[in-house]
Formats: C-alpha cells, structure tokens, sequence
C-alpha cells in the first residue's frame, strides 16, 4: 500500500507540475486581461496582407496594431477577399500565416513577383486608414470574409505589426491550471513522502 501511495504521489506531482508550468506560461502571455498577441514577422517595406483564414478563424474581433518606421506612414484598407485579390493582381506581398502560440508570432509567407506594384483604386476597399504613427484597427466577424492589406509608403517601411484576440475567459481559465496544478503537486508531494508507520511490537 505505501508503495502504491508513493507512486500516486510521483504521478500527481509530475501532472500537476506540469499543469502549473502550462498555467503559469500562459499566464504570463495572456497576462490579467486575457489578450493572446503575436508579432508579424518579418516587416519591413513590403506589403503585408491578412487573409480570412487568419482574421476570421475564431468569433471574436481581432486588434491589429501597426507602427511605420519613422518618418514613414503606412496606408491600412480593409476589403472583400476578391477585391483585394484584384487590387493586389501580382504585387509582391507578404502573407501572413497561422499564428504560432510558442513563439508568439504570426510568420509570413512571400507571394507575388512584382516588387513595384502599387494598390488599385481605393473605391474597391470598405475601409481606408492612414497611420502615421502608431495606429490600431479592429476588425469585427461582422462583415466576413474579408482582408487586410497594410502597405508602408513609397520608399517607407513599417517598424511592427501585431495581431491581438482577446477573451477574459481565458485569463481565469489559466488561473484554473496554476490553482489546480499546484493543488495536485503539493498533495502529490505529501503523499510520495508521508513517512511510513512502524509497527507496534507486541510483547
């Protein structure tokens, strides 16, 4: 029986460890509020664009913060896929991809062959923003499918893109594994380590 209780014990302390690692790590990336945010890499001059598979995979509204480099402004226009598509034609862009929760980036994939094309009318896009500075845009599920295309002025570049989702659930959902982690190890531990009774000797 009490090597039974002590491997239990071992059991419980490497589950609950792990589970307060995972609770604690996301924790510390989801922080109280419960925002997952992840950097586009890499920018730089080249268009970035955000397609449906990105922007519209969850419920939920998705931030999107751009900072140009300096001295340069950016132009941000929101569009149907198909309008995008026929706006960009074959202009090299970057294209980003699912998002990476490890390393808290959204990589990016080169498309396109022609490094001098330039957006079509703007009369295709819903939405037209310019940011010259740092610069947020929220895109609802409202209007889905749609895209995004960030584009750095003539001769500029952008300094960073990022994609943010935030839900409060999840904050409290982390605090669940960190509490309930901690809870098995500590219970895990005790057990692997209750010392073991001796036994009377009668006489």
């Amino acid at each position: 029986m009490t090597l039974l209780r002590r491997l239990v014990g071992v059991l419980l302390v490497l589950a609950g460890g792990a589970a307060l690692a995972l609770g604690l790590w996301f924790h510390n990336f989801l922080g109280p509020g419960g925002m997952a945010r992840f950097s586009v890499e890499p920018v730089g001059s080249t268009p970035i664009v955000i397609e449906p598979s990105v922007l519209n995979r969850t419920s939920l509204p998705v931030t999107i913060s751009v900072t140009p480099a300096t001295g340069s402004t950016a132009s941000i226009v929101v569009g149907t896929p198909s309008d995008a598509a026929a706006a960009l034609g074959d202009t090299l862009v970057d294209v980003v991809g699912p998002v990476s929760v490890r390393d808290q980036t959204a990589p990016v994939t080169r498309r396109g062959t022609d490094a001098d094309g330039e957006l079509a009318s703007v009369d295709v896009w819903r939405t037209t923003k310019t940011a010259d500075g740092p610069t947020d845009i929220s895109i609802s599920q409202a209007s889905a499918p749609e895209t995004v295309v960030i584009s750095p002025s003539a001769g500029g570049k952008l300094d960073s893109v990022t994609l943010a989702w935030t839900r409060e659930t999840w904050a409290r959902q982390t605090m669940g594994l960190i509490v309930g982690g901690g809870g098995a190890a500590v219970a895990g531990l005790a057990a692997a380590l209750w010392p073991r009774r001796r036994r009377e000797v009668t006489r």
